[in-house]
């Protein structure tokens, strides 16, 4: 009984030592700043909706005189497009293609995969949250997205350390192709 009981322990160890090890790896490759420098090269920018300022992100682009398609993916159906698109020029509404059919990161990244193909666009500006790049951008991968994706991180005014770890969890959830 003894023996079991110290094999038990020692796996406990390594199973907690491991969850802290890639708690804290998936915490270091997370975005520290915003990178705008990808701005000029692309040609569609994709939200990825779910938090604060990821639509203001995108449309400021528009209002800041970039002329480039956008896809809102994942909009609440309780969203209209009229207030969605209130506070830019109504010239540029074309520019933005809203996806109400997406209910998950996956169906963001398929959305996205169909939308660059038919708008052919090679070089995509993504805009999510920090803490969800990593899933966001594993998620195109396994959409077969094979174009350039340049990653732009929001960073929420508040955000508990208990919505990273759940993020975390859902990462790793999907890089093990469960969600």
């Amino acid at each position: 009984m003894h023996k079991l009981f110290k094999i038990a322990t020692t796996f406990g160890f390594v199973l907690a030592f491991l969850y802290v090890y890639l708690l804290a790896s998936f915490a270091l490759q997370l975005p520290k700043t915003e990178h705008l420098s990808w701005v000029e090269k692309v040609d569609g920018i994709v939200v990825f909706t779910g938090g604060s300022n990821r639509i203001e992100t995108a449309l400021s682009f528009l209002k800041d005189g970039y002329n480039v398609p956008i896809l809102i993916s994942g909009v609440n159906p309780s969203v209209t497009e009229k207030k969605l698109l209130s506070t830019i020029k109504k010239e540029k509404h074309s520019l933005v293609t809203l996806d109400y059919q997406s209910l998950s990161t996956l169906d963001n990244a398929r959305m996205t995969a169909f939308w660059a193909e038919v708008n052919d666009i090679d070089k995509i500006g993504l805009i999510t949250s920090y803490y969800h790049m990593p899933r966001s951008l594993f998620n195109l991968k396994r959409a077969g997205v094979e174009n350039t994706v340049y990653p732009i991180a929001v960073f929420p005014e508040k955000m508990p350390i208990s919505f990273m770890v759940r993020e975390f969890h859902k990462y790793l959830l999907t890089r093990l192709y469960i969600i």
